[in-house]
């Protein structure tokens, strides 16, 4: 992290270019993971479990993807959003949720775009190696999987694609509104919340 604190000030101070603590934060993973998957791998042997058991649970473990949907509510008038995202098993065990409210919103794509990123960064902070990332707004999957440059959330499509640089495997794909209702109510929840706690 330090490492990337002295390059985000020496690229301010020589090239006058400000990153943005997600920029920062995002290199921070993605470096992170790089080195940990550079180290080399302990062998553990485990006592009381046969060979062939073992090599299943490892087959197992490996061919598990989870899912994430993730979903933002967004309230015209305020410029406020509410912000969820499910992680869940193939099997449909919730792996873990989240939600936040967030000021200061220009529309609702640009919250949907944040609600994926929190999720992937939840993710990431799981240390899971593969991950199939599903939303119900179109025009973010695109701009995502064809690198499409949709100018208000280019920024955060690009902060998305680097935090995917350190999974083994993940894809992006549409999910209609009906099959994402859960995370819809989650974000309705923190969105109302935020009125509440700071009406």
């Amino acid at each position: 992290m330090c490492w990337v604190l002295w390059t985000a000030r020496n690229t301010l101070l020589f090239e006058k270019r400000t990153l943005t603590p997600e920029e920062i934060a995002t290199k921070a993973i993605r470096l992170a993971r790089e080195w940990i998957n550079a180290q080399p791998h302990k062998v553990s042997t485990t006592q009381g479990i046969s060979q062939s058991r073992r090599t299943h649970q490892i087959r197992t473990t490996e061919d598990v993807i989870p899912i994430c949907k993730s979903d933002a509510a967004f309230d015209t008038q305020s410029k406020r959003t509410g912000l969820a995202w499910i992680i869940r098993e193939e099997s449909g065990t919730t792996i873990i949720q989240g939600s936040k409210p967030q000021g200061s919103v220009n529309s609702p794509l640009v919250a949907e775009a944040l609600a994926l990123r929190a999720g992937i960064i939840d993710v990431v902070k799981l240390e899971l190696s593969k991950l199939r990332m599903l939303s119900d707004n179109s025009t973010l999957i695109r701009a995502i999987n064809n690198n499409a440059q949709v100018k208000e959330i280019f920024g955060i499509v690009k902060d998305i694609q680097e935090l995917s640089s350190v999974f083994v495997e993940i894809s992006f794909a549409y999910v209609p509104r009906s099959s994402n209702v859960e995370a819809d109510r989650l974000a309705k929840l923190s969105l109302s919340a935020s009125f509440v706690s700071n009406p």
